[in-house]
C-alpha cells in the first residue's frame, strides 16, 4: 500500500522536495546577502577613534558588524558596541561612519537627508564626497549630524562658548551632550580638547550659525530645530 502510494505520487513528491530544496537555497542566499550588506570588513587597517579623550588606534583587520540599530567593532577577539563617533584613516583623508548620520544643508533651508551607515567622507582629493556601496556624491557647505550630540564638519568652523572661541578644520567634529560636557576634536592636530560645565555652545562660520544646546540652525532670521529620529528622512542620493 506504502508502496503504492510512493510510485503513484513519485513525481509529485520529487516536484515538492525540489521546490523546499529552491526555498531553503534562496532563504540561505538572501541570510548570507543581508549579512554581507550588515558587514563591512577593513583589511589592515591603520585608522583611529576616540572615546571621550581616549585614542584608540587599530593596525589589524577590523570587522564592523550593524545588527538593527547597533553597529559593533569586532578587533582581535574582542566586540565592542559602537556609537557614531567616527573612524579615521591614520594615512588618508577619509573618515567612517559607523551609524546612521544626516546631512544637512543649510543653504536650502536646511533640508537633512539620511546617510547609511558605514558610509564615509572623502576628502583626499580638491573636493569633498559622500560614499558608500550606492553612493558617490560631492558636497560642499554641509555640516553631518548623528541626531543626538555629535556634529561633523566638512568646513573650517568656529565653536564659541562661554567667552571663547575654538576655530577648527575641516573634517574635525564636536559633542556636546545633556551633561554640558564639550568635546572638541581638531582634525590638523589630532587632538580632543574635553570642556565641563559648558552652559551654551554654538558653532558658526560664515554661512550658518548651529546652537548646539538646543541643535537648532540658524540662518539670518530663520531658526530651524533639527530632526532627531533619522529614520523620517530620504536617503541621500
Amino acid at each position: 500500500m506504502k508502496r503504492n502510494f510512493l510510485q503513484k505520487h513519485y513525481k509529485q513528491l520529487l516536484a515538492t522536495i525540489g521546490l523546499l530544496i529552491i526555498l531553503f537555497v534562496i532563504v540561505f542566499i538572501c541570510g548570507v546577502m543581508r549579512k554581507e550588506m550588515n558587514e563591512l570588513r577593513i583589511e589592515d587597517a591603520e585608522m583611529y577613534q576616540y572615546f571621550g579623550t581616549q585614542r584608540f588606534d587599530y593596525h589589524t583587520s577590523l570587522v564592523l558588524d550593524h545588527n538593527n540599530t547597533v553597529t559593533e567593532l569586532k578587533v582581535n577577539d574582542e566586540v565592542v558596541t559602537l556609537d557614531s563617533t567616527p573612524f579615521y584613516y591614520a594615512t588618508e583623508k577619509k573618515v567612517l561612519f559607523p551609524a546612521n548620520m544626516s546631512v544637512v544643508f543649510p543653504k536650502s533651508g536646511g533640508v537633512q537627508y539620511k546617510l547609511k551607515y558605514f558610509s564615509y567622507a572623502d576628502g583626499t582629493g580638491l573636493d569633498n564626497y559622500l560614499k558608500n556601496e550606492s553612493l558617490n556624491t560631492l558636497v560642499s557647505d554641509v555640516f553631518i549630524y548623528d541626531g543626538n550630540d555629535l556634529y561633523f564638519f566638512l568646513e573650517e568652523t568656529n565653536i564659541n562658548f562661554q567667552g571663547n572661541t575654538v576655530t577648527i578644520p575641516a573634517f574635525s567634529y564636536v559633542i556636546y551632550n545633556y551633561n554640558k560636557e564639550l568635546y572638541i576634536f581638531n582634525y590638523d592636530m589630532q587632538t580632543m580638547d574635553y570642556y565641563e560645565n559648558v552652559s551654551d555652545a554654538i558653532a558658526s562660520n560664515e554661512d550658518y550659525t548651529i546652537n548646539l544646546s538646543i541643535d537648532s540652525l540658524i540662518m539670518g532670521d530663520t531658526t530651524r530645530l533639527l530632526l532627531k529620529n533619522l529614520e523620517f528622512l530620504d536617503s541621500l542620493e
